[in-house]
């Protein structure tokens, strides 16, 4: 792969959108501690079941569903430089896309450090969440565990240092990561990026539960490290939260994630700007 810039993922920068939490993660932090793949996971049926398609792929791209990538990342709070964040992307040889994500901060005194990382897999158009493991540090707290997604018996179990329960799993659910390659996909199949194209998503993250909208905006040419992008900027928006978020795509580069903005009641509260990227196409 080549460097195509010198000098964000997401562990999230103390925010709860999920998509920004990918942007805001840091180099060699997601690798230590990461499971095996295989068949320490549920298995997703090879049949189809209600709400799941049939086990089916592009076979003119069958690894569209996980592009392989390192990207890099600078994460800025309330406007002043204070992190930096990674992500890496890879598909294994059985064909389980895994994204890991970590952040950690430009000054040792500012006190957070996160680890994350997610394995699903793609069926059709549809991404499928398997495995999310996170490790957070923010002041002294230690948070940790693992949630797991049972396709087969429609169940998502979540063992966290705070948490124990096994929950029913909706059709579409998501992690905070797979969200964002779920996105990437239907980006990817609408026929046209008009402004008020909508998505909803349930997401399972390790402290909450819920469903998250996405507006297509606008599409807009911005300025990076990377040179000027064409990219298409989708609005980001909860449940019960005065919180949203702003994200820009890549649109010639298979709609990479390479802003996120987020906002508290229209004040930018994170920002996550790509910096440097190694893509298997410059090999």
């Amino acid at each position: 792969m080549r460097t195509l810039f010198p000098n964000v993922s997401t562990g999230f920068l103390f925010c709860s959108l999920p998509l920004i939490t990918f942007l805001f993660l840091q180099p060699n932090q997601c690798l230590a501690k990461t499971p095996p793949m295989g068949d320490t996971h549920p298995m997703i049926p090879a049949t189809p079941k209600p709400g799941l398609p049939s086990a089916t792929s592009s076979p003119s791209n069958p690894n569209a569903f996980c592009p392989s990538y390192e990207a890099e990342y600078r994460v800025y709070w309330h406007g002043v430089y204070s992190g930096e964040a990674h992500h890496r992307v890879s598909l294994s040889s059985e064909q389980v896309c895994r994204a890991e994500s970590s952040i950690k901060p430009r000054f040792r005194f500012l006190p957070f450090e996160y680890q994350e990382f997610s394995d699903f897999i793609g069926k059709s158009n549809n991404i499928y969440p398997i495995a999310f493991d996170f490790d957070w540090h923010e002041k002294r707290e230690h948070t940790h565990g693992q949630i797991r997604f049972d396709w087969t018996n429609t169940k998502v179990k979540q063992n966290t240092s705070f948490s124990h329960e096994t929950l029913k799993l909706e059709p579409g659910t998501q992690d905070k990561i797979s969200l964002v390659f779920q996105l990437r996909q239907n980006l990817m199949q609408a026929k046209t990026l008009k402004p008020g194209l909508t998505w909803s998503f349930p997401v399972v993250e390790p402290k909450k539960h819920q469903h998250y909208q996405f507006t297509v905006l606008k599409t807009e040419t911005l300025r990076t490290p990377l040179g000027k992008l064409k990219t298409v900027v989708v609005n980001q928006t909860a449940e019960n939260s005065a919180r949203h978020s702003l994200l820009w795509f890549a649109i010639d580069r298979d709609y990479l994630l390479v802003k996120a903005l987020q906002y508290k009641d229209e004040a930018i509260l994170t920002e996550s700007v790509i910096h440097r990227l190694w893509d298997e196409r410059e090999d």
